[in-house]
């Protein structure tokens, strides 16, 4: 399932992340200290530590760290400190979105939630008795839902339009990678999608040696589709894969996993299991595919810079 972000403004990925029942004990810390408390102060608008570790709670519990236990400090304290990182991120898009005057429609909001919905091939009724009884709400879904549009809106209001990939860029590419569009292709793949505070460092050091399988790191690590059977997506046609993934798959021999990559800004690691042929692409036909993949690590590049401008011109409080 794809990832909730604090405050749900990066985009989300292919489905939603449901999270851990047992984030509560974390959670329930004496509210009249928590509430109060506060851990950070973003252009005026403030961040409390209670709200902070309602956020860590869920990706504790997926970890398998338990809060109190003194042995686990530092690890609680790392996860603490990236999860507000990422909240005051949230913070200063949503606040850029206001300044923009950049909204989303209860309507479009909705639509989003339908096809997620449809992804986890489930009802809405169990959808939604999954986010509660694992310590979400729809409530909560909705806003980051919201939040995810305007996200978007951003990045195409104020970073694509200023990424341009070239005909002459696109050729090239496609001369040096022409054996890999084919028209009716199809791959069988296997996703992890990292969760934003997991050690992605650690888990893929384990996978490349052989101590960890890929599908027991899916299972402990990923928030992306199929997480619980190894994360294997199935065959897929190549046609309908995201630009970065094709970029990636493109490089790979059957069996092999790629190097970390970001899709839609979340760490992420593929593994191709099998591949077969199609037909050969004339450059006319590859033109809108080769564009996606020369783009994507650029937009990506871009974004982070905007993110750091806005970060540069905040007032940023910081007091934990």
């Amino acid at each position: 399932m794809a990832p909730i972000r604090p405050r749900g403004f990066v985009p989300l990925c292919l489905c939603v992340l449901i999270l851990s029942a047992s984030w509560s004990a974390f959670a329930a810390q004496p509210r009249s200290i928590e509430v109060n408390k506060i851990a950070a102060v973003v252009n005026g608008e403030i961040i409390t530590l209670h709200e902070v570790r309602r956020q860590a709670g869920p990706e504790l519990a997926r970890m398998g760290i338990n809060p109190n236990d003194r042995r686990a400090s530092q690890q609680v304290d790392d996860i603490v400190q990236r999860i507000l990182d990422l909240m005051i991120s949230d913070i200063l898009l949503r606040q850029e979105a206001t300044k923009l005057k950049i909204t989303a429609s209860d309507s479009e909001v909705e639509n989003e939630l339908r096809k997620l919905i449809q992804r986890n091939q489930t009802t809405p009724q169990e959808f939604e008795a999954r986010l509660v009884s694992q310590g979400s709400s729809m409530a909560i879904l909705k806003e980051r839902l919201r939040n995810n549009i305007l996200s978007q809106r951003i990045v195409g209001l104020m970073i694509a339009r200023k990424v341009v990939v070239t005909k002459d860029e696109i050729s090239k590419y496609f001369s040096e990678h022409q054996k890999d569009f084919t028209a009716e292709k199809s791959v069988d793949v296997s996703l992890i999608v990292f969760a934003p505070t997991a050690d992605v460092d650690t888990a893929y050091a384990k996978i490349k040696d052989g101590s960890l399988k890929f599908e027991d790191a899916a299972r402990q690590y990923s928030i992306g589709p199929e997480a619980a059977n190894g994360g294997r997506l199935g065959n897929i046609a190549w046609k309908d894969l995201a630009s970065s993934i094709r970029s990636e798959i493109s490089h790979l021999s059957d069996g092999q996993v790629s190097g970390i990559f970001l899709l839609d800004l979340n760490k992420s690691l593929l593994r191709l299991n099998g591949s077969s042929p199609g037909k050969q692409m004339t450059l006319e036909e590859a033109t809108p595919e080769i564009e996606g993949i020369l783009r994507e690590p650029r937009m990506e590049a871009r974004f982070k810079e905007y993110t750091q401008q806005l970060r540069n011109k905040a007032v940023i409080d910081i007091r934990i």
